[in-house]
Order: structure tokens, then sequence, then C-alpha cells
């Protein structure tokens, strides 16, 4: 797997992404952090389906879940906008945890990027990866902005691609600003 990297701190693997010729060209710039987070584990279920618990550099980690289409050729992810929730839904479990905070668009992302990286590694996972639910732990209304930055990095043709009909982001109570913030958004 791709590891973060900070100044000073080498990674080097066989599924590298980023070569480390590269990596040097980039620290040469000044860039010298990359994906943040890493695959701690993976849990495939019968049905294909896949959690993947993604630990980030402050320790604390979330889920997100590979879910094959039982029919369509497709799999969506679906990712986690906080670690935790406050929201307090009787049927989830993340409710009952609290809320330690709010993920950044970058580490939201950065589970399509490790998702994608673990689907198409894996004979597990069969049908492309094409759809992202932000449905995981936490709640995008609440971390509205960085929910939306990280829907419009998923869309934006230079870095993932993704349609916008294929990107849904969801929350369970919106605040007025919240639905200011998300109705710009794709």
């Amino acid at each position: 797997a791709v590891a973060t990297t900070t100044a000073g701190s080498s990674s080097s693997s066989s599924s590298e992404v980023v070569t480390p010729k590269t990596r040097a060209a980039l620290r040469a710039h000044g860039i010298t952090r990359f994906v943040p987070g890493a695959i701690e584990t993976a849990t495939p279920a019968t049905d294909g389906t896949t959690k993947l618990l993604i630990r980030f550099d402050d320790g604390l980690a979330v889920e997100s879940v590979l879910i094959p289409h039982l029919r369509l050729p497709r799999t969506t992810l679906c990712v986690s906008t906080q670690v935790g929730c406050d929201r307090g839904c009787a049927f989830c479990a993340t409710g009952r945890m609290g809320l330690f905070r709010n993920l950044t668009a970058c580490e939201i992302a950065a589970q399509f990027f490790w998702a994608y990286q673990y689907a198409s590694t894996t004979a597990f996972i069969e049908k492309p990866l094409t759809n992202v639910v932000f449905m995981g732990m936490g709640d995008a209304g609440v971390n509205c902005v960085e929910s939306a930055r990280a829907a419009e990095t998923l869309t934006d043709d230079l870095r993932f691609g993704l349609a916008k009909a294929k990107v849904t982001l969801s929350t369970v109570g919106p605040t007025p600003d919240a639905w200011r913030v998300l109705s710009k958004r794709p």
C-alpha cells in the first residue's frame, strides 16, 4: 500500500503509486504529503461487500465500505465524513461513539483512492468502482464544507473524474447553512 509520507521519511512497496523518482521530484518542489491514511484491515463478506478500516496519521480510523451491485456491473463506495458522529440515530452504532472530529476533504477523497487501489488489486471485487455515497461514519451535512469539497474533488475531470450523478451526499438533518453550501456543489 502507499504510505503517507512527510518530510524526511520514505516509503516503498511493490504497489507504490508514486515512484521514488516522482516522490523526490515532488519533494524538491515542497510537496511532502501525499495520500493521507492507509487501509489497516479489509473484511470481505460472502456477497462481495468489503469493509475497509482506514487509519489516519492521528491514530483515528474510519470505515469505508465497497458494495458491489447484485445485478449491475458496478460497485459503490460508502465513505465517512467524520470520525464518530454526534447525531444520535438510534439505529447507528457510530452515533453511540460520539464525535471525535470532522474529516478533511482530502481524507474523505483518500477513502476513494484507497478503495480504488484495493478494488483494482483484489480478485474479490469483480465490478468496477463507479459510485460514491457519503453515508458512512458521520453526517455530511454537519461537515458540509469539507464534504462538498471532497465531492468536487471526486467529480473533477483532472482528479478522480466521477460523473456528478454517481456521487450522493446524505444528511440526517442539515442546518439552513448546510443546505446553502451543499446546493452549490455537484
